[in-house]
């Protein structure tokens, strides 16, 4: 769950039979939000919380404003996070109000090795701050062997490997 925020889709995914979620949050009020939902909701052992911001390159900083203030900390590739704790992830949700590009460039070896079934948010306002558009994204998921379907609204991708 790249984008925890309070958690909503991490218990989705528990209630829906995962054996163990990571949730990656860079907020640390929202790690703690998390944290609080887990325990109310008896899945603690279940998720390992990620105080990590995803990116493009290891060491890269990465920077994201959200509504308690800015916070900055080195990047991580999912890919390197992968290797390191020998994880195949079978489903991946990102949601980082205009990161994700950055992220799917640090993910392409999982994308194209384990092939996780995806949902992508791509909000194209954000992308143009950082210099990015909706289509890059688009062009990366295609390109590592997905099949990208828009669903629910304009940013909403749900993508599947082919």
């Amino acid at each position: 769950d790249i984008g925890g925020q309070v958690g909503y889709y991490t218990l989705l995914a528990l209630q829906g039979g995962a054996g163990h979620v990571c949730v990656f949050e860079i907020s640390k009020a929202y790690r703690k939000e998390i944290q609080r939902q887990l325990r109310l909701a008896g899945q603690e052992n279940k998720v390992e919380i990620v105080a990590a911001a995803l990116g493009e390159r290891d060491g890269k900083e990465v920077v994201f404003q959200d509504y308690f203030g800015k916070t900055k900390m080195p990047g991580l590739m999912i890919d390197t996070f992968c290797k390191e704790k020998n994880i195949s992830p079978n489903v991946i949700k990102i949601d980082v109000q205009g990161n994700e590009v950055d992220i799917l460039k640090g993910m392409r070896e999982t994308m194209r090795t384990q092939k996780p079934k995806m949902m992508v948010m791509l909000y194209e306002a954000l992308l143009r701050k950082k210099g990015q558009s909706k289509k890059e994204g688009l062009e990366i998921l295609q390109s590592c062997g997905y099949e990208v379907e828009q669903f629910a609204n304009e940013h909403s991708y749900i993508c599947i490997p082919l």
